[in-house]
C-alpha cells in the first residue's frame, strides 16, 4: 500500500502542476501572440499548452483510480480489523445502531483521512513549490508574496479551522449514533411503545437527537463556509499584490499576465485545504471511537488450557 499511496501523490501532483503549466503557458501565448510575432515564435507554446491541457486530465484521472484505490484498501482493512475485534463477546457499551454507525460512517473516515487530506496536501505542497519557482524565474519579489498567500491558505487557515471545528465536530458522531439508536428503538419497538402508551414520548426524543444532530451540521457547514470565503479572500488579494509588484517593477505585458495567472491557478489545489483542516477534526474523533471498539476487553477469554 505504501508504493500506491506515492503513485496517488506523484499522480496529484503531476496533475497540478500540469495545470499550472498549462495556464503560464497559455497566459504567455495569448499575450505574446497580440503582438503579432511571426508565427515560428509561438509553436513551442502552442504545443506546450496542448501536452499540459492533455497531461492534465491524464494525470488527474490516474490520482483519481490510484488515490481511491488505496483508500478503499485501506477502508477495508479498518473494517476488517474491526469485525475481528467484535467476533469474542464484548459487555454490551454499545448499541446496536451505535455499532452500525462506527462500521459505516466511522470507518469511511479512513477513506476521507488519505482522499481529502493527506492526499491533496502533499500535491499542493510540491504544486505551490513551483509556482514560488516560475516567481522566482520572472520577478523574485513575487515569489515571496505568493509563498506568504500560499502559506496562509494551505496552512494556517487550515489550522485555524481544525482548532474551530475541534470543539464540536467530535460531537457529530456521537450525535449520529444517538440518532441513529432512536430510530432503531422507533422501528423494531414500535408495538411495545404503543402497548405501553410511549410512543409520543420516544419520537419526541428521535426528533431532539435529530435537531441536536442539524444543529452541529449547521455549524459546521458555516466553518467550511468560512473557511472557503477565506481562501478565496487571500487568493484574491495575493493576484492583486503580485500585479501591482509586476507592474511597478516594470515587468512586461507579457510576464505580468503570466505572474497573475500564475499565482491564480497555484491556489486551486490550495484552497480545498481550508475545508480538509475542518474535515480533520472529525475524522479524528471517528478514529477514536474505532479505537474503543477494538480496545474493548472481552467478556470472556478462553483458558490456557482445554
Amino acid at each position: 500500500m505504501g508504493m500506491r499511496l506515492v503513485w496517488a501523490v506523484l499522480a496529484g501532483a503531476a496533475a497540478d502542476l500540469a495545470g499550472l503549466g498549462l495556464i503560464a503557458a497559455a497566459a504567455w501565448l495569448i499575450t505574446r501572440a497580440a503582438e503579432q510575432p511571426p508565427l515560428a515564435a509561438l509553436s513551442v507554446a502552442i504545443v506546450a499548452t496542448r501536452a499540459f491541457a492533455t497531461g492534465k486530465g491524464v494525470f488527474r484521472y490516474a490520482e483519481r483510480l490510484t488515490g481511491h484505490d488505496v483508500a478503499l484498501r485501506a477502508q477495508a482493512g479498518t473494517r476488517e480489523r474491526l469485525y475481528d475485534a467484535l467476533i469474542p463477546p464484548q459487555q454490551p457499551r454499545h448499541g446496536g445502531a451505535d455499532l452500525l454507525s462506527r462500521m459505516v460512517d466511522d470507518t469511511e473516515a479512513v477513506q476521507d483521512l488519505l482522499v481529502r487530506c493527506l492526499l491533496p496536501a502533499a500535491a499542493a505542497a510540491i504544486a505551490g513549490l513551483a509556482a514560488v519557482v516560475i516567481g522566482l524565474t520572472v520577478l523574485p519579489v513575487t515569489a515571496l508574496v505568493l509563498a506568504a498567500g500560499l502559506v496562509l491558505a494551505g496552512v494556517l487557515l487550515p489550522a485555524g479551522t481544525a482548532a474551530a471545528a475541534r470543539r464540536w465536530s467530535a460531537r457529530i458522531a456521537p450525535a449520529r449514533a444517538a440518532l441513529a439508536a432512536r430510530v432503531a428503538d422507533l422501528v423494531h419497538g414500535s408495538a411495545d411503545l404503543a402497548a405501553y402508551g410511549a410512543d409520543d414520548e420516544a419520537l419526541a426524543k428521535a426528533l431532539a437527537a435529530d435537531e441536536a444532530l442539524a444543529t452541529l451540521e449547521r455549524r459546521q457547514a458555516r466553518v467550511h463556509a468560512a473557511a472557503l470565503a477565506g481562501g478565496t479572500l487571500v487568493q484574491g488579494l495575493t493576484v492583486a499584490v503580485v500585479v501591482l509588484l509586476a507592474q511597478s517593477a516594470g515587468a512586461s505585458s507579457v510576464g505580468t499576465a503570466v505572474l497573475a495567472l500564475t499565482a491564480l491557478v497555484a491556489f486551486e489545489p490550495v484552497l480545498p485545504l481550508a475545508a480538509a483542516g475542518e474535515r480533520l477534526a472529525g475524522i479524528t474523533a471517528a478514529l477514536r471511537r474505532l479505537r474503543e471498539v477494538r480496545s474493548a476487553t472481552p467478556a470472556t477469554t478462553d483458558p490456557a488450557t482445554p
